[in-house]
């Protein structure tokens, strides 16, 4: 439905709606300013997102002014699965900020989340006091670990080194191994939080030996898998391989199996950001706060 909202200090007679996927393509202009680096490009090369989004939209006359976009996707958390609304491409036009057009937007988003069975709306960003003022806290996050090794290093390639068959058994790998309460129930393609946006990432490396894999990104291990057969020495093994310089920077869940290679090997806290500055935020929907009942590893693999 449209909104005209009013506020104490102006009278906007702007429209407040959800887009449909035609209209979604007309978001990218004012994305394109906003974020230069990422979707300046999209908005010249296509037209269309990038990815599923459902786009909360403030719009004078035809031209949106502002934007908040949900990203829906599911986690295991104990024995059950629940589904997430990522909070993403926050954005308000240059000459129509301070006037409360975001806010607006994210409690839309907040308040559709939580009529469609949205248990929570997880964020990542470094501008912490922007979100904190509609509701969303931050979240702290486990630290990277520095592994001593004095294994040689495995070979890391980029997606599209990886072959077909190497790409299909990471995927039967990861399906397989330990779930934890965060673990993302990944799609082959098409989203965001899927396997075909994992391999195209340019930042992500893999290396891959039969029964195993592992990915890097910005020099840190975010993520690994073993078939169920590898042994605990052949893990160990593998993981003293993925070094850099006699050390192996590693932030993964804590899950027993990667705390039962860890432990067997010589490792302290390091002071490394695996987010890039960024943490994770959440808004918790309904009377039941998720995240206050369940601690929630945020993967730096499906990070948004």
């Amino acid at each position: 439905m449209s909104l005209i909202w009013q506020n104490n200090h102006h009278t906007m007679k702007y429209d407040f709606r959800i887009l449909t996927a035609e209209e979604q393509p007309a978001v990218l202009p004012l994305l394109g300013r906003c974020f230069p680096d990422y979707w300046e490009q999209l908005a010249l090369r296509q037209n269309s997102f990038p990815f599923e989004e459902i786009s909360f939209a403030a719009l004078d006359g035809s031209t949106v002014i502002g934007h908040c976009g949900i990203i829906p996707y599911d986690i295991y958390c104990g024995n059950d699965i629940y589904s997430m609304a990522g909070i993403a491409s926050v954005a308000t036009a240059p000459e129509y900020r301070k006037l409360g057009i975001a806010r607006k937007l994210c409690q839309m988003a907040a308040d559709w989340a939580e009529k469609n069975g949205f248990v929570s709306l997880p964020l990542y960003t470094a501008h912490f006091h922007v979100y904190e003022v509609n509701s969303w806290h931050k979240l702290e996050v486990p630290p990277v670990l520095s592994i001593k090794t004095d294994s040689l290093p495995q070979t890391w390639r980029t997606g599209k080194e990886l072959t077909a068959n190497e790409k299909a058994e990471m995927i039967r790998l990861y399906d397989d191994s330990e779930i934890f309460d965060g673990k993302v129930l990944r799609k082959n393609s098409g989203t965001l939080h899927s396997w075909e946006r994992i391999f195209a990432e340019p930042e992500f490396l893999f290396a891959k030996i039969p029964g195993t894999y592992a990915i890097k990104s910005g020099g840190v291990i975010v993520e690994t898998a073993f078939a169920p057969e590898t042994t605990p020495a052949q893990k160990r093994e593998f993981f003293s391989t993925l070094e850099t310089n006699g050390t192996v920077e590693c932030y993964l869940p804590p899950t027993a199996e990667n705390l039962n290679i860890i432990t067997q090997m010589e490792h302290s806290v390091s002071a490394i950001d695996a987010m890039h500055g960024e943490r994770p935020m959440v808004r918790d929907t309904g009377k039941v706060k998720f995240h206050c009942v369940n601690n929630i590893f945020f993967p730096v693999t499906d990070k948004f």
